[in-house]
């Protein structure tokens, strides 16, 4: 078990804030329960990680079954998993970094499409005005974010949902799907200041 991969996992399993029906592992109070075992395990044999998780295990290079390769201790310290990225200036601000800056910008100069993207200005007017939609509690975007986007597009509306997780696909929403629909088949946009809260909470019970 290395940090880097403690990291990786942590913040995968944060997009999705309650259980997925029929994804196993899923939800932080799976996330919760894989850190308290992680917490206290002894260090020579440390919990599996989460069960859609495992195919990310290496031992020696080779995709293995984490358990073999978590009995038996390496003296020598584990090799980078990752190389960083060259510095950007649109790399994700210092509070994100831990989680956020192993993406490459879609606007790094070298990538498909850098050269001819649009880069403002932003306040021109568009055929329809643009839905926001943003969770208060997303871990990946910060809701100032999402409420800046909408200020910053001529005519966009924000729909809140005062949920947590990354996106609210992921994390559903009754409410926000009902605007949502009515947004594209309509054209309707909710009313100014909305908020929609999220289907369950991240630690409610089943059923609940």
């Amino acid at each position: 078990m290395t940090y880097a991969f403690a990291v990786s996992t942590v913040a995968s399993m944060l997009y999705t804030a309650a259980p997925l029906p029929g994804v196993p592992d899923s939800g932080w109070a799976a996330l919760g329960a894989w850190l308290q075992q992680l917490w206290t395990a002894p260090t020579h044999r440390p919990p599996p990680p989460p069960l859609r998780h495992r195919r990310r295990a290496r031992c020696r290079g080779r995709r293995r079954p984490w358990a073999p390769c978590a009995r038996t201790p390496s003296t020598r310290p584990p090799a980078p998993t990752t190389r960083p990225w060259p510095p950007s200036p649109r790399r994700a601000p210092a509070p994100s970094a831990r989680t956020g800056c192993g993406r490459p910008s879609a606007a790094r100069p070298g990538l498909p499409g850098a050269r001819d993207r649009y880069d403002g200005p932003w306040d021109r007017r568009t055929a329809a005005p643009v839905l926001v939609v943003a969770n208060t509690g997303d871990p990946a975007w910060p809701y100032e974010g999402s409420r800046a986007m909408a200020d910053t597009l001529a005519g966009a509306r924000l729909l809140t949902v005062d949920g947590y997780g990354h996106t609210v696909l992921g994390n559903p929403s009754a409410c926000a799907a009902g605007a949502q629909e009515r947004y594209l088949v309509e054209g309707r946009l909710p009313a100014p200041g909305t908020v929609c809260a999220p289907d369950r909470q991240p630690f409610a019970p089943p059923g609940a």
